[in-house]
Protein backbone atom coordinates (compact mmCIF):
# COMPACT_ATOMS: atom_id res chain seq x y z
CA UNK A 1 0.00 0.00 0.00
CA UNK A 2 1.20 3.37 -0.33
CA UNK A 3 0.94 4.70 2.96
CA UNK A 4 -0.25 3.16 6.28
CA UNK A 5 -2.08 4.72 9.55
CA UNK A 6 -1.54 2.05 12.48
CA UNK A 7 -4.36 0.71 14.48
CA UNK A 8 -4.52 1.84 17.84
CA UNK A 9 -5.98 0.82 21.30
CA UNK A 10 -7.14 3.33 23.96
CA UNK A 11 -4.72 6.56 23.97
CA UNK A 12 -4.48 8.21 20.83
CA UNK A 13 -4.18 6.93 16.36
CA UNK A 14 -0.78 6.54 15.27
CA UNK A 15 -0.67 8.61 11.86
CA UNK A 16 1.40 7.49 8.84
CA UNK A 17 1.00 9.52 5.54
CA UNK A 18 3.38 9.56 2.14
CA UNK A 19 3.05 8.45 -1.62
CA UNK A 20 5.05 8.15 -4.41
CA UNK A 21 2.25 9.06 -6.52
CA UNK A 22 3.09 11.74 -8.95
CA UNK A 23 2.45 15.83 -8.04
CA UNK A 24 -0.96 16.10 -10.35
CA UNK A 25 -2.65 13.47 -8.95
CA UNK A 26 -5.59 14.32 -6.72
CA UNK A 27 -7.06 11.56 -4.52
CA UNK A 28 -10.13 13.64 -3.42
CA UNK A 29 -11.40 13.51 -6.66
CA UNK A 30 -13.52 10.12 -7.02
CA UNK A 31 -15.07 11.25 -3.91
CA UNK A 32 -18.03 12.89 -4.23
CA UNK A 33 -18.42 13.63 -0.44
CA UNK A 34 -15.37 16.44 -0.91
CA UNK A 35 -18.37 18.12 -2.55
CA UNK A 36 -21.32 17.14 -0.83
CA UNK A 37 -20.54 17.03 2.24
CA UNK A 38 -20.01 20.21 4.66
CA UNK A 39 -16.28 19.71 6.50
CA UNK A 40 -15.62 18.88 10.16
CA UNK A 41 -14.27 19.02 12.89
CA UNK A 42 -11.52 15.76 12.62
CA UNK A 43 -11.07 13.88 16.16
CA UNK A 44 -8.16 15.35 18.19
CA UNK A 45 -5.62 12.73 17.08
CA UNK A 46 -6.11 13.83 13.51
CA UNK A 47 -6.02 17.40 14.62
CA UNK A 48 -2.73 17.22 16.38
CA UNK A 49 -1.08 15.47 13.98
CA UNK A 50 2.20 17.16 12.62
CA UNK A 51 2.50 15.57 9.06
CA UNK A 52 -0.80 17.32 8.07
CA UNK A 53 -1.28 20.58 6.80
CA UNK A 54 -3.92 23.05 8.47
CA UNK A 55 -5.99 22.72 5.22
CA UNK A 56 -5.93 19.39 5.09
CA UNK A 57 -7.57 18.99 8.27
CA UNK A 58 -9.77 21.32 7.42
CA UNK A 59 -11.21 19.05 4.70
CA UNK A 60 -12.44 15.70 7.15
CA UNK A 61 -15.98 14.98 6.44
CA UNK A 62 -17.72 13.21 8.88
CA UNK A 63 -19.16 9.53 6.64
CA UNK A 64 -21.02 8.24 9.91
CA UNK A 65 -21.79 8.50 13.79
CA UNK A 66 -22.88 6.52 16.26
CA UNK A 67 -21.42 3.19 14.80
CA UNK A 68 -21.52 0.08 16.45
CA UNK A 69 -20.67 -1.51 19.75
CA UNK A 70 -18.06 1.71 20.66
CA UNK A 71 -20.72 4.49 18.88
CA UNK A 72 -17.70 5.06 16.39
CA UNK A 73 -17.25 8.27 14.24
CA UNK A 74 -16.15 7.29 10.46
CA UNK A 75 -14.27 9.52 8.64
CA UNK A 76 -12.43 10.93 5.92
CA UNK A 77 -9.66 13.44 5.03
CA UNK A 78 -7.24 14.79 2.17
CA UNK A 79 -2.96 14.02 2.73
CA UNK A 80 -0.01 14.41 1.54
CA UNK A 81 -1.17 17.47 -0.65
CA UNK A 82 -4.48 15.67 -1.52
CA UNK A 83 -2.13 13.00 -2.76
CA UNK A 84 -3.58 10.55 -0.03
CA UNK A 85 -6.76 9.92 1.51
CA UNK A 86 -7.51 8.54 4.80
CA UNK A 87 -10.16 7.21 6.62
CA UNK A 88 -10.39 6.52 10.19
CA UNK A 89 -12.52 5.41 12.96
CA UNK A 90 -12.73 6.58 16.65
CA UNK A 91 -14.73 5.17 19.18
CA UNK A 92 -16.75 7.29 21.49
CA UNK A 93 -14.35 6.62 24.28
CA UNK A 94 -11.20 7.49 23.85
CA UNK A 95 -10.49 3.98 25.77
CA UNK A 96 -11.83 1.75 23.12
CA UNK A 97 -10.41 1.09 19.39
CA UNK A 98 -9.02 3.30 16.53
CA UNK A 99 -7.85 2.86 13.16
CA UNK A 100 -6.55 5.04 11.03
CA UNK A 101 -5.52 4.17 7.00
CA UNK A 102 -3.98 6.25 3.70
CA UNK A 103 -3.64 4.76 0.60
CA UNK A 104 -3.72 6.70 -3.19
CA UNK A 105 -6.34 6.16 -4.73
CA UNK A 106 -6.04 6.38 -8.60
CA UNK A 107 -2.02 6.06 -8.35
CA UNK A 108 -0.48 4.60 -11.03
CA UNK A 109 2.22 3.01 -9.19
CA UNK A 110 -0.11 1.10 -6.48
CA UNK A 111 1.27 -2.12 -5.95
CA UNK A 112 -0.40 -5.07 -8.18
CA UNK A 113 -1.79 -6.59 -5.46
CA UNK A 114 -4.58 -3.50 -4.78
CA UNK A 115 -4.02 -1.46 -8.29
CA UNK A 116 -7.03 -0.40 -9.96
CA UNK A 117 -9.45 -1.15 -7.03
CA UNK A 118 -12.43 1.06 -6.53
CA UNK A 119 -12.57 0.82 -2.97
CA UNK A 120 -10.35 0.38 0.29
CA UNK A 121 -11.36 -2.14 3.09
CA UNK A 122 -10.23 -2.80 7.09
CA UNK A 123 -11.27 -5.20 9.33
CA UNK A 124 -9.27 -5.28 12.81
CA UNK A 125 -9.94 -7.75 14.84
CA UNK A 126 -10.48 -6.09 18.38
CA UNK A 127 -10.95 -7.80 22.16
CA UNK A 128 -13.78 -5.67 24.46
CA UNK A 129 -14.79 -6.97 27.64
CA UNK A 130 -13.68 -10.54 27.01
CA UNK A 131 -15.68 -10.84 23.44
CA UNK A 132 -13.64 -10.57 20.19
CA UNK A 133 -14.70 -8.65 17.24
CA UNK A 134 -14.90 -7.50 13.74
CA UNK A 135 -15.28 -4.02 12.38
CA UNK A 136 -15.37 -3.85 8.78
CA UNK A 137 -15.23 -0.27 7.56
CA UNK A 138 -13.36 1.54 4.67
CA UNK A 139 -14.67 4.05 1.69
CA UNK A 140 -15.73 3.44 -1.78
CA UNK A 141 -15.52 5.31 -5.11
CA UNK A 142 -18.18 7.44 -6.60
CA UNK A 143 -19.26 4.78 -8.99
CA UNK A 144 -19.48 1.88 -6.34
CA UNK A 145 -22.72 1.18 -6.17
CA UNK A 146 -23.45 -2.04 -4.24
CA UNK A 147 -20.88 -4.05 -2.04
CA UNK A 148 -21.32 -7.60 -0.09
CA UNK A 149 -18.52 -9.29 2.26
CA UNK A 150 -18.02 -13.18 3.12
CA UNK A 151 -18.14 -13.67 7.23
CA UNK A 152 -17.89 -17.29 7.86
CA UNK A 153 -18.28 -18.54 4.45
CA UNK A 154 -21.85 -16.47 4.53
CA UNK A 155 -22.37 -13.36 2.19
CA UNK A 156 -23.27 -10.61 4.27
CA UNK A 157 -24.55 -7.02 2.53
CA UNK A 158 -22.47 -3.39 3.37
CA UNK A 159 -24.43 -1.00 3.29
CA UNK A 160 -22.83 2.00 1.13
CA UNK A 161 -23.23 5.92 2.37
CA UNK A 162 -21.40 9.10 1.32
CA UNK A 163 -18.64 6.57 -0.11
CA UNK A 164 -18.19 5.29 3.37
CA UNK A 165 -19.58 1.66 4.96
CA UNK A 166 -19.37 -0.13 8.28
CA UNK A 167 -20.44 -3.21 9.54
CA UNK A 168 -19.86 -4.23 13.27
CA UNK A 169 -19.25 -8.18 13.48
CA UNK A 170 -19.14 -9.18 17.41
CA UNK A 171 -18.08 -12.59 18.24
CA UNK A 172 -16.52 -12.61 14.68
CA UNK A 173 -12.68 -13.06 14.29
CA UNK A 174 -10.30 -12.14 11.55
CA UNK A 175 -9.79 -15.38 10.68
CA UNK A 176 -13.62 -15.64 9.95
CA UNK A 177 -13.46 -13.00 7.15
CA UNK A 178 -13.14 -13.75 3.36
CA UNK A 179 -13.72 -11.00 0.64
CA UNK A 180 -14.98 -7.97 -0.21
CA UNK A 181 -16.63 -7.49 -3.47
CA UNK A 182 -17.86 -4.61 -4.51
CA UNK A 183 -19.46 -3.91 -7.97
CA UNK A 184 -19.25 -0.49 -9.85
CA UNK A 185 -21.56 1.50 -11.80
CA UNK A 186 -20.98 -0.25 -15.37
CA UNK A 187 -21.99 -3.85 -13.78
CA UNK A 188 -18.09 -4.89 -13.37
CA UNK A 189 -17.59 -6.56 -9.51
CA UNK A 190 -14.07 -6.36 -8.03
CA UNK A 191 -13.00 -9.17 -5.34
CA UNK A 192 -10.63 -8.05 -2.53
CA UNK A 193 -9.29 -11.26 -0.13
CA UNK A 194 -9.17 -9.52 3.34
CA UNK A 195 -6.56 -12.29 4.63
CA UNK A 196 -4.35 -11.19 1.66
CA UNK A 197 -5.36 -8.05 1.37
CA UNK A 198 -5.04 -8.33 -2.62
CA UNK A 199 -7.35 -8.29 -5.11
CA UNK A 200 -8.54 -11.44 -6.84
CA UNK A 201 -8.81 -11.48 -10.86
Amino acid sequence: MAAVGAAAAGTGLALTHGSSAGQNLDARSDFGVFRSLPPSAPPAEVASSPSLSRGEIAQTRVLGVGLGRFHSRLFIYPANDNRNVCFGLVAASPTDHGMVYCYSPGNPSAPPEVAGEHFSVVAPESASGGTVGVQLFGVVDDDVVRARVQVRGEWRPVHLADNGFYLDLPGVSYEQMGRFEATLRDGTSQLHDIQTGSRIG
